[in-house]
């Protein structure tokens, strides 16, 4: 509530009214003195049209500007745009206007051209001896020769200016659409005629409105838009002007010009526009002069200052219109001139000068400071670059003198090592069982690659130090490569390969010390067969300018092209899928290299992977004749170890344990298997991971697998992939050899399925224990997995074979045939159910289902329409799954589903497949169960009568790590659903 005024003296607000009470009666009585004159606004439209709005607001500024009289206004609009020609709504509107102004007629009436047809016919009987101003175009003629058309006011169109104002501001203009009333006024053709051959008049008021409105969409973009206005088409529909241009405006891609002012700002560029304010201005001013009675002069048709350049700023700056192109008297709306938009350009040309002046004066600063830190910088790098490099050669130094030292050291023990294995093999040869002796040769062949390895090492070093010497002298090169092919020759005898010499006899002698021409034969030649299984080996030399070139070319498995450039460099191996079948250093092309350049000579090689390579060298050749003498060399065989024999070790055990190792290098191979043969296992070793996966999917079965993971061909990481795509941790326990003991390897390893891990070396005691751990863990859950099965049958049958039994007894006097289908049923039934030892566990999916089919019969026959059954199972599914896995589902269904209802129910068994996995789902509409006991039917305190519910769902837990999936609802029934991984290669033999 709001208090205006607060009085200490209870007087004065009596004294306030007294003074309002005097002024108030004088206000009226003055107000009363002035003549009332009622003007009446008749307009063709709506009330929302701009035209009226602004013809309304000039004749009310000019008329009030006379005090002698109060004008009252009234407005009628008439809506004609919807009831052009109507004539019968054009008479209820006249008997409107008649009935509601015949007690107070108006002084005057205002109204446009467009509702002259309305007047004249209507007037005089409407408003008879009101005064009625009208505006008149020009080629209509005077107003007085209208009798119900008292005052005149000038209209016209000025069409002339409008064209020549888009040609003047738009000369490109090729045509121009003209959106304008139909019928089209009747002077227009004479004033287009002038700009014949200069621009192109297209008329749309002869097209239906959708027409139009494709027709200036397709507009050229040197085409223009003069919009009169638009409010009925060809085919009678009704439009607004207004919305008519909004449309154009937003469909088309040219400007738009018009011709009233009221359509600025809504679209069109601007244009010799006609003033309705200025034309209500007019229709005051008649007004005024019938009020003070003076005559209007005979031409009411003055010049045409009603007419106006205006335009919109916006469409101007979006159509790139400059102001210089207006005329010179031209009125622009919508303009918003900001300080910025006046100075802006000034402003940032200013702001980017003092920026790129920032800028040079910074990056000129920075290049300086630059330039120092980079010379101080390279001063600092190059005293440590001389620091570091002498330290490098130092440590280079110590490294090459270690390997020196120990290589030294090593080689006396290791010579110890082979002799006395070589004397124990030759004392022993009688003696020795045939295990001993395979050991003892592993022994002597892994002494001895690492004999050589250790003289490569040396070597080696010898070549970086300088400190080899050649012994320069003529060599027959056919008789060198002769006798180092035949020593070589044993390493193919396991292997289909041909060896051929194709070298001249009559080719010069060459240059070389022939201790280091043998060296340098035994590598080449050497590689071409370790790294060749089958094809041929040929060995070329030809003579020419720059010497003696010596090839060896081989059909072995290639050299990757990016590798070529790196094989020569010491330690280097190829990375090839194979390579590691294939032993050494990488030393031994290195060594070559040095040596062929220690001659003077040069080596190369050429390759294609898969298809074999080309090793090329060149020698000096001698002046001298190569004298006709035995080889002071002697030739002994390198170490260039063969493949392990094809075929598998296999060792029958005591203890009943079957083990199966893989491992590609012999050594470790041998020393597993005599390591756990002394501990009763029965042991399988091959030397290829293919070989494990043929041997499990020929049904070979193993209580583990030991794996090596870095094989040639499939690796240890690809087996065991493989192998839990069909066993579970438990069906095939794997222990996992590997030299690779970091901790994202081991990740890897168990993240892939791995149960246990040994690094390499590893120790034997380690080793036995570890395995000992695995197959007792297998072997007890495969215990528990039988008693299990056992105990599930001992709660499934004892009351079905009473059941069935009393069932077929019954059946044996009324229907004998069906009671002897019956005894087949259960006979299937008791032979399915007992068939589960030779499997650990598994069936196949076809004798499970088997299982279903003959227990359901049995109670089929029993409860006769009490159980409806439907088992639906997608063809070419076969796969293992664990035993008794369905058959309970299918009786839990049965007996505490249905069988405790009256009326019975129906059980449905589907399998089918779904993405990777076999769904296996069992559904009753029994009785169902309470989600209370859903949640806890898996627990402990979970419901003890269904039959072996727990036992399934801990078995499927263990196999694939999903259990199974109930879902109930009380008296609507209950789902149990598992999911089996599907895989071609876990098909079982029915």
């Amino acid at each position: 509530m709001l208090k205006f005024f607060c009085f200490k003296k209870p007087y004065i607000p009596i004294l306030w009214l007294l003074f309002i009470a005097l002024i108030v009666p004088a206000t009226v009585v003055h107000a009363e003195e002035l003549p009332e004159k009622q003007v009446l606004f008749l307009h063709a439209f709506t009330p929302d049209d701009p035209a009226h709005q602004l013809f309304n607001e000039g004749f009310k500024r000019t008329i009030e500007k006379n005090a002698q009289y109060k004008f009252i206004y009234s407005y009628e609009y008439l809506d004609l745009a919807r009831h052009p020609n109507d004539e019968e709504y054009l008479e209820n509107v006249a008997h409107y206007l008649q009935a509601k102004y015949a007690r107070r007629e108006p002084d005057f009436v205002t109204a446009k051209a467009n509702l002259r047809p309305f007047l004249s016919k209507y007037g005089n009987d409407v408003f008879p001896g009101v005064s009625i101003s009208i505006d008149v175009k020009k080629d209509e003629g005077p107003a007085d020769e209208d009798p119900l058309v008292r005052m005149g006011n000038p209209r016209a169109t000025d069409i002339d200016k409008n064209i020549q104002l888009i040609l003047q501001t738009k000369p490109d203009t090729k045509t121009i659409y003209m959106v304008t009333p139909d019928p089209i006024e009747p002077h227009i053709d004479g004033i287009l005629e002038k700009y014949k051959g200069q621009s192109k008049f297209v008329f749309v008021n002869q097209l239906p409105y959708k027409q139009m409105l494709q027709r200036l969409k397709k507009a050229d973009d040197d085409s223009a838009i003069l919009y009169f206005h638009w409010m009925t088409d060809v085919d009678g529909k009704k439009y607004a002007p207004i919305e008519v241009l909004q449309t154009i405006c937003q469909e088309t891609t040219v400007p738009v010009f018009g011709t009233d002012v009221q359509y600025l700002g809504y679209g069109i560029v601007g244009g010799y526009v006609f003033d309705f304010e200025k034309l209500g201005q007019y229709a005051a001013l008649r007004v005024l002069d019938e009020l003070t009675r003076i005559k209007p002069p005979d031409d009411i048709f003055p010049p045409p200052v009603y007419h106006k350049y205006a335009f919109d700023h916006r469409q101007l700056k979006q159509w790139g219109i400059k102001r210089n192109q207006l005329p010179a008297e031209s009125k622009i709306e919508f303009q918003e001139t900001s300080f910025w938009e006046q100075y802006g350009d000034y402003i940032v040309s200013g702001i980017i000068l003092l920026i790129l002046q920032a800028l040079l004066i910074v990056l000129l600063l920075i290049n300086r400071m630059k330039r120092i830190k980079a010379e101080s910088n390279l001063i600092e790098a190059n005293s440590s670059l001389q620091q570091m490099s002498e330290k490098l050669i130092k440590l280079d130094k110590l490294k090459d003198e270690f390997l020196l030292n120990t290589s030294h050291e090593l080689r006396t023990p290791l010579n110890g090592i082979i002799n006395i294995t070589q004397s124990v093999l030759e004392e022993g040869k009688n003696n020795l069982t045939h295990a001993q002796k395979e050991s003892l040769t592993i022994v002597k062949a892994a002494g001895n690659r690492l004999y050589h390895m250790i003289n490569d090492i040396l070597e080696i070093s010898k070549l970086k130090q300088g400190e080899i010497k050649l012994d320069l002298k003529p060599v027959d090169l056919y008789t060198t490569v002769s006798k180092v092919s035949s020593v070589l020759l044993f390493l193919i005898k396991d292997k289909e390969i041909e060896l051929h010499i194709e070298i001249a006899s009559n080719l010069p002698p060459v240059l070389a010390d022939e201790k280091r021409l043998i060296q340098i034969l035994y590598n080449v030649i050497g590689n071409a067969i370790k790294f060749t299984e089958k094809g041929s080996i040929v060995i070329r030399a030809r003579c020419h300018p720059d010497g003696m070139e010596i090839s060896v070319e081989d059909t072995g498995i290639g050299i990757e092209q990016e590798e070529l450039p790196f094989i020569f460099e010491a330690f280097v191996q190829i990375h090839h899928q194979d390579s590691r079948l294939y032993y050494g250093t990488g030393l031994g092309l290195s060594i070559t290299q040095k040596l062929v350049e220690l001659h003077g000579g040069k080596i190369w090689a050429t390759s294609e992977l898969h298809r074999g390579s080309t090793f090329s060298f060149t020698l000096p050749v001698a002046q001298e004749t190569a004298p006709n003498t035995e080889s002071s060399v002697e030739l002994a065989a390198p170490d260039l170890p063969r493949q392990m024999g094809t075929a598998p070790v296999e060792i029958q055990g005591s203890n009943g344990f079957r083990i199966l190792v893989v491992d590609d290098d012999p050594a470790n191979l041998q020393a597993i298997v005599n390591i756990l043969a002394l501990e009763g296992y029965s042991i399988k070793a091959v030397t290829r991971g293919q070989e494990v996966l043929d041997l499990l999917k020929h049904g070979a079965a193993y209580e583990l697998l030991i794996l090596d993971l870095m094989m040639p061909g499939m690796t240890g990481f690809e087996v065991l992939e493989s192998l839990r795509d069909k066993y579970s941790y438990v069906d095939l326990p794997v222990l996992v050899l590997t030299a690779r003991a970091r901790q994202e390897d081991l990740e890897i390893v168990f993240s892939m399925g791995a149960n246990e891990y040994l690094p390499k070396p590893f120790d034997a005691g380690e080793l036995r224990v570890r395995v000992k751990t695995l197959v007792q863990l297998k072997r007890l859950v495969s215990n528990k997995v039988s008693s299990e099965l056992m105990f599930l049958q001992a709660q499934m049958k004892p009351h079905f074979i009473f059941n069935a039994l009393n069932v077929i007894a019954s059946l044996s006097i009324r229907e004998p045939n069906k009671a002897k289908e019956l005894v087949l049923d259960l006979s299937d039934y008791l032979r399915s159910s007992f068939d589960f030892e030779s499997n650990e566990g598994m069936t196949n999916l076809m004798k499970e289902l088997e299982l279903v089919r003959a227990y359901l019969a049995i109670e089929q026959a029993r409860f006769k329409q009490r159980l409806t059954v439907e088992i639906l199972v997608e063809e070419d599914i076969d796969i293992a799954i664990p035993m008794l896995s369905i058959q309970p589902l299918v009786e839990n269904a049965v007996r505490h589903g249905i069988m405790t209802r009256i009326e019975g129910g129906r059980v449905s068994v589907s399998v089918h497949r779904e993405a990777d996995d076999i769904k296996v789902s069992v559904c009753d509409n029994g009785v169902g169960m309470e989600e209370k006991l859903l949640a806890v039917i898996f627990s402990k305190e979970g419901k003890q009568g269904s039959v072996g519910m727990k036992n399934i769902h801990r078995r499927l837990l263990a196999l694939y790590g999903r259990g199974l999936k109930i879902t109930s609802q009380l008296e609507k029934g209950t789902t149990v659903e598992f999911a089996v991984p599907f895989r071609e290669t876990e098909v079982m033999d029915a």
